[in-house]
């Protein structure tokens, strides 16, 4: 139930030249694991998205960060982060956003 209120039946679709962050959820077993790490990897920084995060579980909650490296067109992984340790990274936008919290949050939801 309230999942269902969370749901937009009408999403709004944003250009991926316009995103600022993307942020991939890697679930074991899922079958798109490779996807999350290899071909969306390819396709954001294909679109000039600046970041790219990957959370992944197992073996522990952690993040990995990307930035754009705009020469290359391609990311490269800047930190990872575990369990225990804070994310904090700067997102440029008309203001600077900053998103900060402990990959240890994400196992509780």
């Amino acid at each position: 139930m309230a999942r269902a209120s969370i749901i937009d039946r009408n999403p709004i679709v944003i250009p991926g030249i316009e995103v600022l962050l993307a942020v991939e959820v890697v679930f074991p077993g899922s079958g798109s694991e490779r996807t999350d790490r290899v071909r969306k990897l390819k396709e954001y920084a294909a679109l000039g998205i600046p970041q790219y995060w990957l959370a992944e579980f197992v073996p522990s909650p952690s993040v990995q960060i990307f930035a754009l490296d705009m020469a290359a067109a391609a990311y490269r992984r800047v930190q990872t982060v575990g369990a225990g340790s804070v994310v904090e990274a700067k997102v440029e936008a008309d203001t600077t956003i900053t998103v900060r919290f402990d990959p240890q949050v994400l196992t509780e939801f």
